[in-house]
């Protein structure tokens, strides 16, 4: 957790995205598809998997449900500690950078 600035306040998941057309799950979920190939999928790289523009890019999409909840979502933490958080507390950038901009591979 040390390298972590503000676990406390920092998102790690939140309610996924409804994914009606398959759109996500039809990119993802292929045969032979690994846990760190999906998982990456959970990672959050682009301003618009957040905040959520339109787009022709399924990896571009917003991921996240940020009104799932009466307004807002569930967020889990860095910290591992979770609870609902508003939507427009959600879609706040600062709200999931991690400040760790590293490149990690398998």
């Amino acid at each position: 957790m040390r390298k972590y600035q503000r676990p406390h306040e920092t998102v790690y998941l939140a309610d996924f995205t409804d994914d009606s057309d398959r759109v996500h799950a039809a990119a993802w979920l292929t045969p032979g598809a690994t846990n760190f190939r999906i998982g990456v999928y959970y990672d959050l790289w682009r301003a618009n998997n957040v905040q959520g523009q339109p787009t022709t890019d399924p990896t571009a999409t917003q991921r996240i449900a940020p009104k799932r909840h009466a307004g807002g979502s569930n967020a889990m933490f860095l910290d591992g500690h979770a609870q609902i958080i508003p939507a427009t507390d959600l879609v706040r950038l600062r709200r999931w950078d991690d400040y760790d901009y590293t490149s990690v591979t398998p």
